[in-house]
């Protein structure tokens, strides 16, 4: 037999006996994918990313979400034992240069909340407001609304009333997600639950949150329950009492 004219090789076997020949036919070998393979791959994989993304953010949301509600339960139970031990009263929360904000503490009272009752900087910001922090010479600003501790009522949009104690039998906001319009430096408007995460609206238009597409915020109440409301079951009021900033609760 011609071997080099088949299509068979021949191999050499080593065995105990001796070697044996044995005829093996060529396989053919492919080096990998052809570039229009590659092409319909990656395309398939984009595809599949495009629909599965917008799922994936809204259940991170979600999640944030619950841990925002577990953070602010915190914060209601961190108050109430303050106040136990302090004559009934929640701690006031006016800026150390005497304007009322409601992002605002006192540092010295933020200190005490962290150090004494190990409430810090993780349980005192949204999820979806971890940019919000910061500690500057008015004091403490927080990723929540603190609405305890002010001397309320303040004026319009609807006035609102600020919990000052344990003694409080109407059922108060104590904090609420930042949904907040007009925020200065720049101007404009932010809210920490989206759809899919935290929105705002373009610098120097104060839009409606609606309109940039918040969907609603979390808050905690002085009977100790913690709740999501929708949007537009959120009234707009003065955030701030020597200011033109609105919040949404």
């Amino acid at each position: 037999m011609n071997w080099h004219a088949s299509r068979t090789s021949f191999m050499e076997t080593r065995m105990p006996g001796g070697i044996v020949g044995t005829c093996q036919g060529r396989v053919k070998r492919w080096g990998g994918f052809t570039l229009v393979e590659l092409l319909i791959v990656i395309a398939i994989l984009s595809l599949l990313l495009s629909l599965l993304m917008p799922t994936l953010s809204k259940s991170r949301e979600l999640t944030r979400r619950a841990l925002c509600a577990s953070r602010q339960n915190q914060i209601v139970t961190t108050i109430t034992t303050y106040a136990a031990e302090n004559r009934q009263l929640f701690p006031v929360t006016i800026r150390d240069d005497k304007n009322e904000h409601c992002t605002f503490l006192p540092k010295d009272l933020y200190y005490t909340l962290r150090d004494d009752y190990g409430t810090g900087r993780e349980y005192l910001e949204c999820p979806n407001k971890t940019d919000w922090f910061r500690i500057e010479g008015a004091g403490a600003r927080v990723g929540y609304y603190v609405l305890f501790g002010h001397t309320t009522p303040w004026g319009d949009p609807n006035p609102w009333d600020s919990p000052k104690g344990l003694g409080e039998t109407r059922r108060l906001p104590m904090t609420t997600d930042v949904i907040e319009k007009g925020t200065v430096t720049p101007n404009y408007t932010s809210s920490s639950h989206g759809q899919m995460g935290p929105v705002h609206g373009p610098f120097a238009t104060p839009l409606e949150p609606e309109v940039i597409g918040s969907q609603g915020g979390i808050t905690s109440y002085t009977d100790g329950s913690v709740s999501w409301r929708d949007q537009e079951e959120l009234l707009e009021r003065r955030a701030i009492k020597g200011g033109t900033i609105h919040g949404y609760w």
